[in-house]
């Protein structure tokens, strides 16, 4: 691919040649004609033939033409207003400096701004450059502004996209992709329209798919709207690496927005291989769905849970997941399964959860999960840790897991069914002013001076009513 010379943060062009073509390679839109932003930016692909291309728009602010007026079809039927072949690159001069605008009126058919031009299509970059998308349509399946089917090397970079189409972006049985450093602002409006900020999933199952999906890296994702249900993230196809992102909603209580959903694809499988790593969750959660043989770690969330459960309808089995490092303040950890299927082989390990608690779900749908080295305090109103199908319980810390009043209790360990290990668990709690009685750790049988710190096996109750069993 061809590039562009920087000096001193300006561009410098040369004079256009006959052929409309800059010296460097690049086609500049504003020597294109057309009715819109739309068409001038086919005319510039088209005058790269089959060579590889890149495609610039100046700063300025393009409406597109009416929707009904697109050629061009994807393989759903869908308009299509700029169809992409391989090897093309389309920029802007930079965020808020270009700005494309969409509109939907209710009675246009389903389309997307941009789409590969086919199945084979490899190298293609959109970047620089802000897309708006405003969209009063009933039908909704398909709509986007930047739909991949089977893209290979793929880049979408430094974009702001804004809007409520079924999905700002979304990317189908693609491989290699990089989506990083965008700015995604979803403006839920009702279901379809803004359903979804990016997918990354397997559609076709005819299609095949070679190699990891990409890597999801350093955007900023916003939910606008007011629909929580709907999820900025859908992870549905294996070899996703989703990390250093923020995921950010402000919505009313109760519940937060769904930052990063995952669950089965078109084939009937769960996503393998996927690492969700070091991101940044404010009002949002990592919710439903599931992942196999992959790893929720080393995210943040404030009043967010990362909650894994196999969604209705699902017919394959969840198992090999590791959540591990993640910070969780007002929410908590949790995993649940589903009827007829099996959820299970899952590690929860060194997690730090404030204001919330650790759980599994009912022994009859979830076996074997590890509980190990978490920490878990200042809850009032869970439990620390609620295992019901845990095969390990060890290396725990729970610390003021207290009650709201004196008839309601909550337990630093909840354990049911059959668990192999339970050892090296430390349960540190104050009686606050609930009733009068003392419990503590003390050095001896005998001993009547409660241990401030240190080891010990024996414990004191005094005063109070104690119940046990």
């Amino acid at each position: 691919m061809i590039l562009l010379l920087l000096a001193a943060g300006l561009l410098f062009w040369p004079t256009p040649m006959r052929s409309q073509v800059l010296e460097t390679g690049t086609r500049n839109i504003a020597n294109f004609p057309g009715p819109s932003i739309v068409e001038r930016i086919e005319a510039a692909i088209r005058d790269c033939a089959s060579g590889p291309c890149e495609v610039y728009i100046p700063a300025g602010t393009y409406n597109s033409s009416p929707i009904p007026s697109w050629k061009h079809r994807d393989v759903t039927g869908a308009r299509v207003g700029v169809a992409i072949p391989s090897n093309v690159e389309i920029r802007g001069a930079g965020r808020g400096l270009t700005i494309i605008r969409v509109t939907r009126s209710a009675t246009d058919p389903p389309a997307t701004l941009f789409a590969n031009a086919s199945q084979s299509n490899q190298n293609i970059r959109l970047r620089d450059m802000s897309i708006s998308w405003t969209d009063s349509a009933l039908k909704f399946d398909g709509v986007s502004i930047f739909i991949c089917h089977g893209c290979d090397q793929l880049e979408l970079d430094h974009l702001s996209l804004e809007g409520n189409p079924n999905k700002l972006v979304n990317l189908l049985d693609s491989t290699g992709s990089s989506v990083h450093d965008n700015m995604f602002l979803l403006h839920s409006t009702g279901y379809g329209h803004g359903d979804n900020a990016l997918g990354v999933s397997r559609f076709d199952p005819a299609a095949s798919v070679d190699g990891a999906a990409g890597v999801v890296r350093n955007n900023h994702f916003i939910q606008t709207g007011d629909y929580r249900i709907f999820s900025m993230l859908i992870v549905g196809q294996s070899g996703v690496y989703v990390h250093s992102n923020v995921f950010e909603a402000h919505l009313p209580p109760p519940g937060n927005a769904t930052g990063i959903e995952s669950g089965q694809d078109n084939l009937a499988r769960l996503p393998e291989n996927v690492k969700i790593s070091g991101n940044v969750f404010h009002g949002a959660s990592i919710a439903h769905g599931g992942l196999n043989n992959s790893e929720i770690s080393d995210n943040f969330l404030d009043h967010g849970d990362i909650y894994i459960a196999l969604q209705s309808g699902t017919t394959a089995s969840l198992s090999g997941l590791t959540i591990s490092g993640n910070e969780v303040h007002f929410g908590g950890i949790g995993i649940a399964g589903l009827e007829h299927t099996s959820t299970g082989k899952c590690v929860v390990t060194r997690n730090r959860v404030f204001d919330g608690s650790i759980g599994t779900g009912n022994s009859l749908l979830v076996q074997d999960i590890e509980v190990s080295y978490n920490l878990v305090r200042y809850s009032s109103n869970y439990s620390g840790i609620d295992c019901n199908s845990c095969s390990l319980i060890r290396g725990n810390v729970v610390r003021e897991i207290g009650q709201n009043a004196p008839s309601d209790l909550h337990a630093g360990y909840l354990i049911g069914g059959t668990v192999q290990d339970v050892s090296d668990n430390v349960y540190v709690d104050e009686q606050h002013e609930y009733d009068t009685g003392t419990i503590c750790s003390v050095a001896n049988p005998s001993s009547t001076v409660c241990l401030s710190s240190g080891n010990s096996r024996w414990v004191w109750l005094r005063g109070g009513e104690w119940g046990f069993g």
